[in-house]
């Protein structure tokens, strides 16, 4: 625990205390001292701590400054750029690794330009990393702070939660995320990454408090092995929530609940949730048991498969009846199988993934988009893929899409144009340009984080669930560039043999693209691809990749002369079970 001890105004000591909850075990305690500066103390705000605590840890290996938001990240790094630049040596690490920072710079600025802050900053061997960073750009922080070019990284939990990374030292800069404390399990995640297995023999976790009453408050939550939150299930707490809602206030164990009816939800989380549950049970269910008018039974079918659940173990636990949730249930299973009486559509809709709403939006979209082909069966020709295209998408307006559409005000009629430039192979740099007015966003990340959130994820996903529902309900073949428009809107590419490339690890779009055109093989399937690229000499293949080798090759530094491997293993077919790899 890092905390100030002394008066402000004789300036004041910064002490680790580590180990026995009577802090009896001190090792290096006294780090960081803070003076009046004319009226303020120096460093006062969290950010300068831990830029001046990492400074101080990076001695002994790789830090990792774990915050709950992005501009707590960013702010971490500028702090630790702005006191770097302080210093005798404004840059962390040797001088054998300025060529890999110099190259994982250049790289950056493929993506978000030679001005952006990150662009410089890794040269100085420290970085900040949130969900909001392009992926291709998260992917080459995070294999440079692995191969030790990077010494410092600030990141939210984007990083901090299950990534096996070589950290030495965990700072937990903040335990605070939109007015809420964050939880005791959220800690010990990020606390988890200090100290990697097989690299080091023990890792540092240090919690930094703003006076020693912090301390005392962050010891007592987070460092009281007792305190760990339970595992909630999602269906428990639906109940719980609703229990609450009628009862006006919360159940006690071994209250009498089972008369109770619980109440429609009203808030966005239990509505999606309770949904979730309705879908399931209607797949479940027996059909004769869905569409029986003896609602007694449709209660006890529930019933039965709800006490086999987490959550019928953890209602039982507290000694509450099931049946309340049963008859809830049932109530609004009976009224989805009257609003999707084709046993198709709902099997439909649950393939997809989506809510129940999305689904029956989805359902909407594969009706309008198939109605359109009755009426215009040209569009399916190769020739007016363009206006295919845009059908597709301009009728993929499920709730999903329109949710991560219109978060933060982004607004959902970029989704069609942009995604169209998208696919067409335009740069992030140009499509932020381009929409940076539209989109509101000041920082290319925010276009990249529109792109990856809108485009990649969530209308790939739409787009599949529509393709899906046309070939199940209406009999519609997908082939040609109709069946891989998911996989070009997820690769930004614009043919399927880009997709298959992109798909084998060339995360480039150039590289990707510039390789697909190069396969003589005419509307190729994957098979084909690779197995072209199966058949090509190592020179071959070398020279398609020469234009542009570091992105494929993702091996750190390079040189003009350097060849790259491009290593393929094609799946055996039932009758040759040897495995091929071409190289």
């Amino acid at each position: 625990m890092f905390s100030w001890q002394g008066q402000e105004k004789d300036g004041q000591t910064g002490s680790i205390h580590y180990g026995t909850a009577q802090d009896r075990d001190f090792f290096v305690p006294k780090v960081l001292t803070r003076r009046l500066t004319r009226t303020r103390l120096f460093p006062r705000d969290l950010k300068d701590v831990a830029a001046a605590l990492a400074l101080h840890f990076e001695r002994l290996g790789p830090v990792l400054i774990s915050t709950t938001q992005p501009a707590y990240a960013q702010a971490a790094a500028r702090a630790l750029q702005t006191a770097l630049d302080k210093t005798d040596t404004p840059v962390l690490g040797g001088r054998n690794q300025r060529d890999q920072r110099r190259a994982l710079s250049e790289r950056i600025a493929e993506h978000l330009g030679e001005e952006h802050e990150l662009t410089v900053m890794v040269t100085q061997g420290i970085a900040y990393h949130h969900g909001t960073i392009p992926q291709p750009v998260r992917h080459l922080l995070e294999r440079s702070y692995r191969d030790g070019a990077l010494r410092v990284l600030c990141a939210t939990s984007t990083l901090s939660q299950g990534m096996n990374l070589p950290v030495k030292t965990v700072l937990v800069h903040s335990t605070w995320r939109n007015q809420e404390q964050i939880g005791v399990r959220e800690f010990w995640n990020a606390a988890g990454r200090a100290g990697r297995a097989f690299q080091e023999t023990e890792g540092h976790v240090v919690l930094i408090a703003k006076d020693t009453q912090d301390a005392r408050n962050l010891r007592r939550r987070y460092l009281d092995k007792d305190n760990i939150e339970p595992v909630l299930s999602t269906i428990g707490a639906l109940y719980h929530r609703l229990a609450i809602t009628r009862l006006g206030t919360r159940p006690a164990p071994g209250q009498n609940l089972t008369d109770i009816d619980l109440p429609d939800p009203e808030l966005e989380d239990l509505t999606d949730w309770a949904q979730e549950l309705e879908l399931q049970l209607l797949t479940m269910l027996a059909e004769e048991v869905v569409d029986t008018p003896d609602q007694h039974l449709l209660e006890d079918a529930a019933h039965d498969l709800l006490a086999h659940t987490l959550g019928g173990h953890q209602i039982g636990a507290q000694e509450w009846s099931l049946k309340p949730l049963a008859r809830f249930t049932a109530r609004r299973v009976a009224a989805l199988a009257r609003q999707l009486p084709d046993p198709a559509a709902r099997a439909a809709i649950l393939r997809t993934g989506l809510s129940l709403q999305g689904g029956l939006d989805a359902i909407t979209a594969a009706e309008q988009v198939a109605n359109t082909l009755t009426e215009h069966p040209g569009l399916l020709d190769p020739a007016t893929w363009p206006a295919l295209r845009d059908t597709v998408l301009t009728a993929t307006t499920i709730q999903e899409l329109r949710r991560s559409a219109t978060d933060k005000n982004r607004p959902i009629g970029a989704v069609v144009p942009l995604a169209g430039d998208w696919i067409a192979g335009w740069t992030l740099q140009e499509i932020h340009h381009h929409y940076q007015l539209l989109l509101a966003a000041k920082d290319i990340t925010a276009t990249s984080d529109y792109i990856d959130k809108v485009i990649t994820h969530d209308l790939a996903w739409a787009v599949s669930s529509i393709l899906q529902i046309l070939e199940t309900r209406h009999g519609i073949n997908l082939e040609g560039p109709l069946a891989t428009l998911p996989a070009m809107l997820k690769y930004g590419v614009d043919t399927a043999p880009a997709c298959y490339a992109a798909s084998l690890g060339i995360h480039q779009r150039s590289a990707a693209t510039g390789l697909a055109a190069r396969c003589p093989i005419p509307e190729p399937s994957f098979s084909d691809f690779t197995g072209w690229l199966d058949d090509r000499p190592a020179p071959s293949v070398t020279a398609t990749l020469h234009t542009d080798p570091q992105p494929l090759a993702d091996t750190g530094q390079l040189t003009d002369h350097d060849q790259v491997e491009l290593a393929i293993t094609i799946s055996p077919a039932p009758e040759d079970r040897r495995r091929r790899t071409s190289r």
